[in-house]
């Protein structure tokens, strides 16, 4: 099964079709997001909807953010699992000690394009139209977006110190 022309076959070398559901489960949770994202702005706007015809709204206009989801896949494939695919074929040392960097340099790329599936969702822009609109809100709102962050950084220092916590509590029965 080819996924999006990805060039990603469900084979032996891959685990039995691993990629294709890694693909599926990311283009789920992008469905996801569009949904909760609609429903978090009429929420907000106080807006009354039906669960049906939002969801089939957001489905009919994720069109747009499977594009966005498409790149994101596309990049994925070629800083995390490629390297991955071509150890099976050839001697590349140490190819398990470059995946944490590239998950560090995936989580950066989607941290710092951060809005433009939240444009593409809710305006049906392009991507490109969507990472100008990304751009210039960044350029008006860098101030808040950095505290945003530093907030984000304490969120996350603190799941990660219960995370710590937890593990040692169950290592230790």
């Amino acid at each position: 099964m080819d996924w999006v022309g990805l060039g990603c076959r469900a084979s032996p070398n891959l685990g039995h079709g691993r990629c294709d559901r890694v693909h599926f489960e990311y283009l789920l949770g992008v469905y996801i997001q569009v949904y909760l994202i609609t429903v978090c702005l009429a929420w907000i706007k106080g807006v009354s909807l039906k669960k049906e015809s939002s969801f089939a709204s957001r489905c009919a206009g994720s069109v747009y953010v499977l594009e966005w989801a498409g790149i994101v896949v596309a990049v994925s494939m070629l800083i995390v699992r490629l390297p991955l695919l071509l150890a099976y074929f050839t001697n590349i040392p140490g190819v398990l000690d470059y995946l944490p960097i590239a998950r560090v340099l995936m989580s950066i790329l989607i941290i710092a394009f951060c809005s433009v599936q939240i444009s593409l969702a809710l305006h049906n822009e392009t991507v490109i139209g969507a990472i100008r609109a990304h751009f210039l809100f960044v350029r008006k709102n860098a101030a808040r977006l950095g505290w945003f962050f530093g907030y984000l950084r304490i969120h996350f220092f603190w799941i990660m110190v219960c995370d710590a916590i937890v593990r040692s509590a169950i290592a230790d029965r």
